[in-house]
């Protein structure tokens, strides 16, 4: 009877599982396909936009800037919207875990940290903005041209962007690697003192690692947001937005 009542259970919590397993495959299918149909219908609104300007055809490589950044702006706004949502989401359910288990100090700390964190990533990345869009500028006037002055355009300002792109590539290294023993080096002092134990934290530490990472988000998705904003700027100019 002991061992029918646990094949019962067992099965409940099986069926219970794949209940859950099979809803999260449905919700994440939906939430593409949702996002998807809205980017492609605000593709269709900036398309039809840029075709309605009498001036668009003056401006230099506008069949390759409608066709690219009509369908990437939206697609990269939306990824970056629903991103950004669930990392503010974690981010006050790891503000609560912290406060509970060691105090406002060390919730203000990774929040310090991650704000300053993302200042310096701006301030060496800022640069890659203005290149990035001078860049597709560039490779459209070589792509009708095919010169040799216009190619030597291209290859000034690779150069350029590359050398930014580097230096903000070891920042972001830089970053990540403190964030691995940037918690245990604030929780140190609880632990030696005898205030938290081991397992206590570990846990804290864990919490303070993945509030750091969502923090630090603007840090590891630059160049997500810089193709964003660069698309944006072109759409502007097109008269699009």
């Amino acid at each position: 009877k002991i061992i029918e009542n646990i094949l019962i259970i067992l099965l409940i919590l099986l069926g219970i599982f794949s209940a859950v397993a099979l809803s999260l495959c449905l919700v994440n299918g939906l939430e593409t396909y949702v996002r998807q149909h809205i980017a492609l219908h605000y593709r269709k609104i900036l398309t039809k936009k840029a075709f309605a300007n009498n001036e668009l055809r003056t401006h230099e490589g506008h069949q390759q800037r409608v066709q690219e950044d009509c369908r990437d702006y939206p697609l990269l706004a939306l990824d970056l919207l629903q991103y950004v949502c669930m990392q503010a989401i974690l981010v006050i359910y790891f503000i609560y875990v912290i406060w509970y288990q060691a105090g406002l100090l060390y919730v203000a700390i990774p929040i310090i940290y991650g704000t300053v964190g993302t200042g310096l990533s701006y301030y060496i990345a800022h640069p890659l903005i203005q290149l990035n869009y001078i860049n597709q500028v560039l490779e459209a006037a070589f792509r009708q041209s095919l010169s040799k002055v216009h190619y030597g355009r291209v290859h000034r300002n690779n150069h350029k962007m590359f050398k930014k792109t580097k230096h903000l590539q070891y920042f972001q290294y830089f970053y990540s690697q403190i964030s691995v023993i940037f918690p245990y080096l604030i929780l140190s002092p609880l632990y030696f003192t005898g205030v938290i134990v081991f397992g206590v934290l570990m846990q804290v530490a864990s919490t303070i690692a993945h509030l750091t990472d969502s923090l630090g988000s603007i840090v590891t998705n630059f160049d997500k947001i810089n193709k964003m904003l660069s698309c944006r700027r072109r759409l502007k100019e097109l008269g699009v937005i």
